[in-house]
């Protein structure tokens, strides 16, 4: 599985497999002006939106886990932000 990294007609950035990405540019009515390579990742989990249907978003943010409640440690934001501690 290839992910794609692209800018739409509408200025929006997104990511997800070249055919996730291609369907919704047409849901949203625009389409794909140009595919990226070599973004860095921070970027990318700050700046694109994960439009895939997949598992997860391979870009997600590692955060602490406990093992024994099955949870993550604290309430996190999509950029790995603890808003707990804030």
């Amino acid at each position: 599985m290839m992910i794609e990294l692209a800018k739409l007609d509408n200025n929006e950035l997104v990511y997800g497999t070249y055919e996730e990405v291609e369907a919704y540019a047409k849901e949203k009515d625009t389409w794909v002006i140009r595919y990226m390579d070599h973004v860095n990742p921070s970027t990318v989990y700050k700046n694109f939106k994960w439009v895939g249907t997949g598992l997860h978003n391979p870009f997600a943010v590692s955060v602490p886990f406990n093992y024994r409640e099955a949870r993550s440690k604290g309430n996190f934001t999509a950029s790995g932000v603890n808003k707990d501690k804030w």
